[in-house]
């Protein structure tokens, strides 16, 4: 892994902390506007993939809205009330997902072709994500197993969907 990639890693780790921690304190706004200019500074590195690049952050952040609203709307997640900022989904939530995504070419790139290898890793890493969030005062919901499953399951799903149509993007878009 190289410099940048590691260094790709490390602002998503922190956009989650401050998008979580922020959410649980009462503020959820400040995380989206965090990621906003997270976003506005990698598309401008990455300006000459601007193709590939801005049509996965908003893919994902319209379908990571959509995830997280069926959660909501059939309980398996809720939002107290001091971490809402939006309606079913916060967009605090949406921009750990458009921030997620800034991985998807870069730090997270080994993982793309490797659709089973992301199910898996999305089975097990994103209940553990929502989870984290649970346990920071973030969310509330996480409290059965039928919970945990059902969130590992459409994260097993949906990620390695997110990476399939990032790379048609790519084979269409450029490089």
């Amino acid at each position: 892994m190289n410099k940048n990639n590691v260094i790709n890693f490390i602002i998503f780790q922190i956009n989650w902390a401050i998008c979580v921690f922020a959410a649980a304190k009462g503020y959820p706004w400040l995380g989206p506007m965090i990621v906003f200019i997270w976003c506005l500074i990698h598309i401008y590195m990455y300006r000459s993939f601007i193709l590939v690049e801005l049509p996965i952050l908003l893919i994902t952040g319209c379908i990571g809205y959509l995830v997280d609203s069926f959660l909501v709307v059939f309980n398996f997640i809720e939002f107290p009330l001091h971490a809402q900022f939006g309606y079913l989904s916060p967009l605090w939530m949406v921009a750990l997902w458009v921030s997620f995504s800034t991985t998807f070419r870069h730090s997270m790139s080994w993982l793309r072709e490797k659709y089973i290898l992301a199910s898996f890793f999305a089975l097990i890493g994103g209940p553990f994500a929502y989870l984290a969030g649970q346990k920071i005062g973030a969310i509330n919901g996480l409290i059965d197993i039928s919970n945990i499953l059902v969130v590992g399951i459409l994260w097993a799903i949906v990620f390695p969907s997110i990476l399939y149509t990032l790379n048609r993007i790519e084979k269409k878009y450029g490089n």
